[in-house]
């Protein structure tokens, strides 16, 4: 939210004139990140729904969105309503604010989270939202409802161990 105090001007504004402050940055995103959310926030997403939205969002470019998140079916549309609001909310967002703290000099670390978890239901799920925050803080031993493979010890190991030196 803009205050005029500690937000003084939409963050864009401020990323595209270069006024944010340069300080070392990480930033990223998870592969899925939106198969956890769509269910709360768009439980029935259908292939006509999907087009509707896509029009409506990109207007002239709906065609080129349409292509870009292909879909002929119901089940189809779902997956491609995951794709899309990843990119949407969490991709271009990230990108963005990288290539812009980039641009002004900046010191930025992206980092793309593709881990998927073999759970009942993982596979569908994918590297979805949050689930790198126990490979940061490596608190993998106290996330006893998700089962582990010994190298995802490895993996916490080293993704804790590169955010602990930045």
């Amino acid at each position: 939210n803009v205050d005029g105090w500690v937000l003084p001007a939409a963050a864009a504004k401020t990323f595209d004139r270069g006024e944010q402050i340069q300080v070392p940055l990480i930033i990223g995103y998870n592969r899925d990140e939106w198969t956890t959310l769509r269910p709360h926030y768009w439980p029935n997403v259908t292939l006509d729904w999907l087009r509707q939205v896509l029009r409506a969002v990109h207007g002239p470019l709906a065609d080129r969105a349409l292509e870009l998140y292909p879909a002929t079916t119901d089940a189809e549309a779902m997956t491609a309503a995951n794709r899309w609001q990843t990119d949407w909310y969490y991709i271009g967002p990230s990108r963005f604010i990288a290539d812009r703290m980039t641009r002004s000099g900046g010191r930025v670390h992206v980092y793309l989270f593709r881990r998927r978890i073999h759970v009942p239901g993982g596979e569908k799920l994918g590297a979805y939202h949050a689930i790198e925050i126990p490979y940061v803080f490596d608190t993998l031993a106290s996330q006893k409802f998700v089962p582990r493979q010994p190298y995802d010890q490895e993996l916490a190991d080293a993704v804790s161990s590169a955010w602990v030196r930045f």
